[in-house]
């Protein structure tokens, strides 16, 4: 039970402080306050790494690819965040919106990249959920 609450606790926490830090950081461009951020994280990281069980070492082959791909992705996706909320889209709007794209999105590469199965019951959540986005976010926002 701890294994499968422990994850979900840190990623709803962690969105949650995320989406606040951002929305209250309105004086400063997205880069000056990612900068520091960025900085902080990596000594967070390089603490836990360190206290870690595992021999410290170089990531496998390939490792430093993964880490490029994920570096870049999140500075799209925080820049993007600090980009909407600062043209005006609601907290809730815009992060209901791509959250769903982005499910939306890794349903498609799932099945078509992965192998994994839409069934039907799948596809009707899909559809049930951009419908429930559609309504919180649709006419008048």
């Amino acid at each position: 039970m701890f294994a499968l609450v422990v994850p979900l606790v840190l990623i709803i926490g962690g969105g949650v402080a995320y989406h606040l830090a951002i929305r209250a950081s309105s004086g400063a461009t997205p880069w000056a306050v990612l900068t520091p951020a960025y900085g902080l994280a990596f000594l967070v990281c390089a603490l836990l790494w360190l206290r870690g069980k595992q021999p410290i070492a170089v990531p496998p082959r390939g490792g430093l690819v993964v880490a490029g791909v994920l570096a870049l992705s999140l500075v799209a996706i925080e820049g993007g965040y600090f980009l909407a909320y600062r043209s005006g889209w609601a907290m809730s709007n815009a992060a209901a919106l791509t959250n769903t794209a982005v499910v939306a999105a890794l349903a498609v590469v799932g099945v078509l990249v992965m192998g994994e199965s839409l069934n039907q019951t799948r596809a009707i959540g899909l559809v049930i959920a951009a419908l429930g986005v559609w309504l919180t976010i649709g006419k008048g926002h």
